[in-house]
């Protein structure tokens, strides 16, 4: 029987900067006099189910979270000013057309239009007050406070946008049963690499599992009978496993 499903987590870290950067902009950086440093976060996971080697038949969801961390020492100009914040520091989404959905907390976030291209959203000055508070009573240490402000989901066509393609065969003997992955990194999905690290393939395996052997090595988890694979990916790499 052959297949297989992929789960891929890519994450782009926060960053401050000194200013409200262009993608999460507002007019409410002039009308204040020390603008609000914060930072923007996106952090996509790829899921998809090979039913053959070729990754434009597969089964595949991309949905995304994004995150806004504000520094510790602007929670109390937020608190004081959340009332005169005017207009609200607001949110510009370009290209929503490529997204299937789109879900703002609605918490701190109003969505205030949507015409299948742009979408426009605004902060909540007095709840987003109220809520940074609430994290700086419950982290006093805390240098930042990280805020979930909206999930997504990408609008797949075909498998062009998977980092990693997949797919495993199993053949069953009465002696032993031998396990083949082929894998390759897809190099157009991400721009400028050359390889995937920290890759883990996972392989469930049911029965008394007497031994077992690998090619290149793998890790026999008896307890949750499962052998793991961790790899850096090059392009095009193809790999052969027993157990």
């Amino acid at each position: 029987e052959g297949g297989g499903a992929v789960s891929v987590k890519q994450k782009q870290p926060l960053q401050p900067t000194a200013a409200m950067p262009s993608p999460i902009s507002s007019p409410a950086t002039s009308r204040i006099a020390n603008p609000l440093p914060i930072a923007l976060a996106f952090s996509e996971q790829v899921n998809a189910m090979f039913k053959e080697p070729n990754p434009r038949n597969c089964l595949i969801k991309v949905a995304g979270d994004v995150t806004v961390s504000f520094p510790s020492a602007v929670v109390q100009q937020i608190l004081n000013q959340s009332s005169s914040f005017t207009p609200p520091l607001a949110l510009q989404i370009s290209d929503a057309s490529k997204l299937d959905q789109i879900l703002p907390n609605k918490h701190v976030l109003d969505m205030t239009s949507n015409d299948g291209t742009t979408i426009q959203l605004k902060f909540l000055m007095p709840a987003l007050g109220a809520y940074l508070k609430k994290l700086a009573d419950q982290s006093p240490s805390s240098t930042y406070h990280n805020v979930d402000i909206l999930k997504y989901q990408v609008k797949i066509l075909d498998g062009s946008s998977l980092p990693l393609t997949l797919f495993g065969k199993w053949l069953c003997e009465s002696t032993q049963s031998t396990l083949t992955v082929e894998y390759a990194c897809n190099a157009g999905a991400i721009p400028g690499a050359k390889s995937l690290a920290n890759v883990q393939i996972i392989a469930p395996v049911s029965g008394d599992v007497k031994k077992m052997e690998s090619e290149p090595k793998a890790a026999w988890m008896a307890d949750r009978q499962r052998v793991v694979w961790i790899r850096r990916v090059k392009r095009f790499r193809v790999s052969s496993r027993k157990v």
